[in-house]
């Protein structure tokens, strides 16, 4: 009977209203994925192996944003053999933050910065450029649709004098 009478209880709190929680300006979202390959900007980046994946990402409902990917790579190792310089160089982290706005119904502009880590890449700094690359981009969306623009303020992925490459994508 007790049992019975907690359970009724329970039932009518439920049907009870409470007033919402303001909603908070700050939202978090992570994200976890296992990919049979990595591949950026057209390019292998894991050399056909499989990619494990992180994203962490912060906003702000002002329209700034902030976040860090995380992922494997054998770029680099295979660089390194095939160079002769040692490198046990398995992750790119990638560290981002920006602003995000709407100027119309339905379209959106983004500017932001985007920094290339390697962790334990240092020895290509001596035969080649560091692949550690900081990019500035602007873009702009409507509906589903992006076209970006990036550029690079320093060497781009340790290719020897690739400062101010660019690339866009659609």
């Amino acid at each position: 009977m007790k049992t019975a009478h907690l359970l009724a209880g329970l039932a009518a709190l439920s049907a009870c209203p409470f007033p919402a929680g303001a909603a908070s300006p700050h939202s978090f979202s992570g994200k976890g994925a296992l990919y049979s390959e990595y591949e950026y900007r057209g390019l292998a980046q894991t050399s056909e192996d499989p990619a494990l994946q992180i994203t962490l990402d912060y906003a702000h409902a002002s329209g700034f944003y902030a976040g860090t990917f995380l992922s494997n790579v054998k770029w680099l190792e295979d660089t390194g053999e095939v160079l002769g310089i040692p490198s046990d160089a398995k992750v790119e982290w990638d560290i981002y933050g920006g602003y995000k706005w709407a100027f119309a119904p339905g379209w959106t502009a983004d500017l932001g910065a985007l920094r290339y880590e390697y962790p334990s890449s240092s020895g290509f700094g001596t035969s080649l450029g560091s692949p550690e690359t900081t990019e500035l981009y602007a873009g702009v969306s409507w509906g589903p649709a992006t076209l970006k623009y990036s550029y690079a303020l320093s060497q781009l992925f340790g290719v020897p004098d690739s400062e101010g490459s660019d690339y866009l994508e659609l």
